[in-house]
């Protein structure tokens, strides 16, 4: 199995971060390490570029601290990168070509326009940056990573072999053997369009005009 770093911008603070992602962290299966961005004062595409230049592995996965897993899911990600052999980006959950979501499940994989920035998985070696300059907040950086990177390297976006869904910000669901769950705590207090949504997904859309997204 290929080593793993999973990086993260803390947010929400402790009280997120312990329950969800913080948990599963201390429960993951594999080998793997952990780089934790904190600068406030920049935004995620900044953030995660800085996680790309301190990753040591070619394999990174970015997650928001809203995230839960079950302990194996590192041998998901495996498994979903040995069947299709090679990929532009990996997401928790997206849109097809035709708009339809599409959340992760184990029994099928699915390719993808965009995946959501709630937790996706990319490669270093592809040498693609997030573009800070057009999205210097906090929307969009993630499908506009997964254009640039399909059109650099000819390779599709896919879902990732494992159960998901969309959970309650309160508590955990550990209810299946295999999961990655969004548990949106952000969403639920603002609404899925929150701060300048609309304002970056027009310039989404002026640079890749007719893209689809969660």
């Amino acid at each position: 199995m290929e080593k793993i770093t999973i990086g993260y911008i803390s947010h929400h603070g402790p009280a997120v971060f312990d329950k969800f992602l913080g948990l599963s962290l201390e429960a993951l299966q594999g080998d793997f390490s952990v780089i934790k961005s904190i600068n406030n004062n920049h935004s995620a595409a900044k953030n995660y570029n800085d996680i790309i230049d301190k990753s040591e592995t070619d394999l990174i996965a970015l997650s928001h601290e809203d995230v839960s897993f079950s302990p194996n899911l590192l041998s998901c990600i495996d498994q979903t990168i040995n069947e299709v052999e090679d990929f532009s980006v990996l997401g928790l959950v997206g849109v097809d070509f035709e708009g339809n979501y599409c959340w992760s499940k184990e029994d099928e994989i699915f390719e993808l326009c965009t995946v959501d920035q709630c937790f996706f998985v990319i490669r270093k070696s592809h040498g693609v940056r997030f573009d800070e300059v057009t999205f210097d907040d906090f929307h969009l950086h993630a499908e506009d990573y997964c254009q640039s990177c399909r059109l650099k390297t000819s390779l599709p976006v896919f879902s990732i072999r494992t159960n998901s869904k969309e959970s309650s910000p309160l508590f955990r669901d550990d209810s299946i053997s295999k999961y990655l769950n969004h548990h949106s705590a952000t969403c639920n207090k603002e609404g899925y369009a929150w701060g300048k949504y609309w304002h970056y997904r027009k310039k989404l859309e002026d640079k890749y005009p007719n893209i689809k997204t969660t």
